[in-house]
């Protein structure tokens, strides 16, 4: 017969209803089960008790055996802390912070695995919202500067054959001026949206103001690569929606090649800033390559904004 402390302790456990508290054997079969299992994963005592834990995982993770991985883990170790995606009977998920002990007998036997899992979702939410905020432009939906230099960055070390097109609207302070801001924000997220969804592009970002840049991860030569900077242009020139009137905007576009001499971020934005110029002083509503003045290409779409 249990001592008073034993069952005391027993009821204490069971009751806790913010964390799921319960055991499983060597091979994850579930020992005992509480009341805040029951509210985490939505199985009653009598339904879960006898069966695989596996069942709280994806059927991917099941397959590739990660349940087991995890006890073997904590076998080997001890203990084994995770996060990670975890299911409720009624498929819905949720995002848990897992702690699974190996418990032994005061004769040193093993006796199975304690398993204490929180629900976190809420919080886990929060923290990626604050991390889509600190990484993407709220008006655009596009990276900001801090998230487009992180992305840059990852594929420059990934691989050199990268095209970066930088984009500036030209002579967009009259919209604002004569709209009103409101119908700015409308025209920028127009040309964001145009640079994201219809150029074919891996990424874009808007570093500020009417300054956009895109990247292709491919270098290829100088002729295509005019003429998808020449399709930027016209993209941008489609007629944007401003309440009852259509406004036509135009834009420069500056192209830098990552090379040897330009391994780095700041030097290979550096260089499509100075195509950038050069296609502003030219005339505007121009595409410009960087390179050496045999090499320049400056050239302008068939049709131009009125």
């Amino acid at each position: 017969m249990p001592s008073s402390s034993d069952l005391f302790y027993r009821l204490l456990v069971k009751g806790v209803k913010d964390y799921a508290i319960f055991m499983v054997d060597r091979d994850g079969i579930v020992l005992n089960w509480n009341d805040g299992a029951y509210r985490a994963k939505g199985y009653s005592e009598h339904e879960i008790v006898g069966q695989n834990y596996a069942l709280f995982y994806s059927e991917a993770d099941r397959s590739a055996g990660v349940p087991q991985q995890n006890l073997d883990n904590a076998f080997k170790r001890g203990r084994e802390a995770l996060e990670g995606w975890r299911y409720r009977r009624d498929g819905t998920r949720f995002w848990a912070s897992i702690t699974i002990d190996t418990i032994y007998d005061d004769d040193g036997k093993f006796v199975g695995f304690a398993k204490i899992t929180r629900d976190l979702t809420e919080h886990h939410a929060l923290m990626s919202q604050l991390s889509y905020s600190a990484t993407h432009d709220p008006l655009t939906g596009l990276l900001n500067r801090t998230g487009f230099f992180k992305r840059i960055e990852s594929e420059m070390v990934k691989q050199s054959a990268i095209t970066v097109f930088a984009v500036d609207l030209d002579h967009f302070k009259p919209i604002n001026d004569r709209f009103g801001h409101a119908a700015g924000d409308t025209v920028l997220k127009a040309v964001g949206e145009r640079l994201a969804a219809r150029l074919n592009m891996d990424f874009v970002g808007r570093l500020g103001g009417d300054e956009f840049v895109a990247v292709r991860c491919i270098k290829v030569d100088p002729a295509a690569t005019i003429e998808i900077g020449l399709s930027i242009i016209k993209a941008i020139q489609i007629p944007i929606e401003l309440g009852d009137q259509d406004v036509t905007v135009s834009a420069s576009v500056g192209i830098a090649y990552a090379t040897d001499d330009a391994g780095n971020v700041d030097t290979l934005l550096a260089r499509a800033d100075v195509a950038l110029y050069q296609a502003k002083i030219s005339g505007r509503d121009a595409v410009h390559l960087f390179g050496d003045e045999s090499e320049t290409e400056i050239k302008k779409p068939a049709q131009t904004a009125c």
